[in-house]
């Protein structure tokens, strides 16, 4: 029986090493995780070291690879660990400012990953969308007469659908020639920041494996002493999401973003508990709120760039853009409404079971917050 639990002690250990690479303090993060098993935070603990062993393998992968995918596991990956940390210190760091300190120092490098990739990855989004759009324009913009939908004629019944046609094309041909100057503008900035982003990697990589193995060495040692147990991951992303909706009660273009952004982070504490139905559904719900959000943003970005790229020269395309982001703030706005209303009931029925959320207890404002979210009325899409 010893054997077999060192053997697995060993193996254990020895992932932390080989993640850690040429850095001991990771790996001694490693040994001190498998030794501590039965402390109520470990598992939140083991869960923390292999998101950070992670995200340090994903910024090696960086350095010499900012392809579409690496940036967009760094910016994902940082956004894990990040959510993770603030868990941790919510729930079990208070009155240890050792460990306070240990967490914010990580935190700091972390963020400091993420947004360096942040306006990578989000380029390369806006190139896809524009790539996408590109291809419409140039199907649109073939010649009307080889259209097989509006055959040449004499006809006179054909000449509407013919000038129609005509009017469609020469427009998208104005729109696609737009587009490609703009792409080439994003292709530029991209490459500028994606170098930044590896120069980025290279100043703060070491330091990041020692912040990192600094606080979990400090969790294992708060854990041990204090013995709490951290409520379920479920529960505290649910009651993040409250705090959400009672800091911004009513939606509008001005302030979706940041709503966006906040229940970013209460999907990714949903996802540490991936056995839970629960934290699934929750998860489910919350990434499909972030997409909406995410896809209008896009749009509204996209045309910023669009007009700060070509100016006077490109009005027709920015226009353009502008259509689809009302479209999609519509969309996202109803989307946000039915989530919300969702969510909110769903927490404001466990109230009737469970201890009421401690800090500032927002049940009367989400109760109102949740009364709005009904409302057929949707704000800032006009």
């Amino acid at each position: 029986m010893g054997a077999k639990t060192g053997a697995v002690r060993g193996r254990t250990a020895g992932t932390a090493i080989s993640a850690a690479g040429r850095n001991p303090a990771r790996a001694q993060a490693g040994n001190d995780t498998a030794k501590d098993k039965d402390t109520p935070a470990a598992p939140a603990q083991r869960h923390l070291l292999i998101l950070g062993n992670r995200f340090m393998a994903v910024l090696d992968n960086c350095v010499a690879h900012t392809d579409v995918e690496t940036v967009h596991r760094v910016r994902t990956d940082s956004r894990r660990v990040q959510a993770t940390i603030e868990m941790i210190l919510r729930e079990a760091g208070r009155g240890s400012r050792s460990f306070e300190k240990a967490g914010k120092e990580w935190l700091r490098l972390v963020k400091s990953a993420r947004r360096a990739a942040g306006p990578v990855r989000d380029l390369d989004v806006h190139r896809k969308l524009l790539k996408k759009s590109t291809k419409d324009w140039q199907e649109t913009a073939k010649p009307a007469e080889q259209s097989p939908t509006h055959p040449r004629s004499d006809a006179g019944e054909h000449q509407p659908d013919r000038e129609g046609t005509r009017l469609a094309a020469a427009e998208a041909t104005l729109l696609n020639s737009q587009s490609k100057k703009l792409d080439q503008w994003l292709k530029g900035e991209r490459n500028a920041r994606a170098r930044n982003l590896r120069k980025k990697i290279k100043q703060i990589r070491e330091k990041l494996a020692v912040r990192q193995a600094v606080f979990l060495a400090a969790m294992r040692d708060v854990a041990g002493r204090d013995g709490k147990q951290l409520r379920a991951p479920e529960l505290v992303a649910l009651n993040n999401f409250v705090r959400a909706v009672d800091v911004m009660p009513s939606l509008d273009s001005s302030n979706l973003h940041d709503f966006r952004k906040l229940t970013k982070k209460a999907r990714y504490v949903a996802e540490l508990a991936p056995e839970s139905e629960s934290a699934r559904s929750l998860a489910r719900a919350l990434k499909h709120l972030q997409d909406s959000i995410g896809t209008w943003h896009d749009w509204l970005s996209l045309r910023q760039e669009a007009k700060a790229a070509l100016g006077a020269d490109g009005l027709d395309l920015a226009s353009w853009l502008g259509g689809q982001e009302e479209h999609f703030l519509i969309e996202a706005l109803e989307t946000a409404e039915r989530i919300r209303g969702q969510l909110l009931g769903e927490w404001m029925s466990l109230q009737g079971s469970k201890r009421r959320y401690q800090r500032g207890k927002p049940v009367l404002r989400a109760a109102r917050a949740y009364a709005v979210s009904r409302q057929p009325s949707i704000r800032g899409a006009a």
